[in-house]
């Protein structure tokens, strides 16, 4: 986390007005300004967040918490917040003769090295409720769900607003984030060099190699030559670009894909399951 004088450096850097920087160290203050609800429609979820220090709690398994496990891995999130801040806003609507109030408490506040954003997740199918509620207050443009009235009280005060979908979440590279957070740590041991020597050669003349095949191979001959943490190390530094291959870790018989593959090309999703069994098809060709 910041120190107070690092992030008022990053105030002066940024150019924030001190409507936002008021707002923001009350947020870092006070977050969560309320407690998550349980609900027959939803999962409460805890994360212990070795970034923030704390437990952050998320509404939903299936919305906030993937969105949590992201901030958490993103080095360019330096601080996130659950529940971090109650808007409280009156706005002159079209149809309307006296202003709207519009109280929101926001999903998330990130302070980022390239801004503060507060971002909102939500279901699809729940904005297309709230659009058909609220004519007028939820636009989807071009650029996506928009919710203009709550973006220009923030902008005013040098923060972004986004409204962020679902649906935009990597699924399977969240839970390789999740299953590899150990190995992510700085704390972890780097793959010694006669390790990863060896990892490569195992690859050498195949387009791939399922995980358990490349586990097994690590302990051939009764001499270790790489361990399966070296291995998973090896696949978590992916995420760094240090490694020349990438992998799914969640089973063994999914492929480890050589990183120079043209397969892989999204960088937002370093180990994407090809949904190939290694007894179908165990070396043949990713094409």
């Amino acid at each position: 986390m910041l120190e107070l004088v690092e992030l008022r450096r990053l105030f002066e850097r940024l150019d924030t007005p001190p409507a936002g920087r008021k707002l923001v160290e009350e947020a870092r203050r006070m977050a969560p300004v309320r407690e998550v609800r349980s609900t027959s429609n939803n999962v409460i979820t805890r994360f212990h967040s070795r970034k923030m220090g704390r437990m952050v709690d998320a509404e939903s398994r299936t919305v906030e918490y993937p969105a949590i496990v992201m901030y958490e891995h993103d080095p360019k999130v330096l601080e996130y917040y659950a529940q971090p801040m109650r808007l409280d806003l009156f706005v002159q609507e079209v149809g309307k003769s006296r202003p709207s109030r519009i109280q929101h408490t926001p999903d998330f506040l990130l302070i980022r090295e390239d801004g503060i954003w507060v971002e909102e997740w939500r279901e699809e199918a729940r904005l297309q409720k709230l659009q058909a509620k609220y004519p007028g207050r939820f636009l989807k443009d071009l650029s996506g769900w928009r919710y203009p009235a709550v973006e220009a009280h923030l902008l005013e005060r040098g923060i972004g607003y986004r409204l962020r979908l679902a649906l935009e979440h990597p699924r399977i590279y969240i839970q390789n984030l999740v299953f590899l957070a150990d190995y992510l740590q700085e704390s972890c041991p780097p793959v010694e060099k006669a390790a990863l020597e060896t990892m490569r050669r195992a690859f050498r003349g195949q387009a791939g190699l399922p995980l358990l095949h490349l586990i097994q191979r690590g302990t051939e001959g009764g001499h270790p030559g790489f361990t399966p943490d070296q291995i998973y190390k090896a696949i978590a530094d992916t995420v760094r670009g240090e490694f020349p291959f990438v992998a799914p870790v969640s089973r063994g018989k999914q492929r480890a894909i050589p990183q120079g593959h043209n397969r892989i090309s999204s960088s937002r999703e370093p180990f994407k399951i090809l949904a190939r069994e290694a007894e179908a098809n165990p070396l043949g060709p990713l094409d």
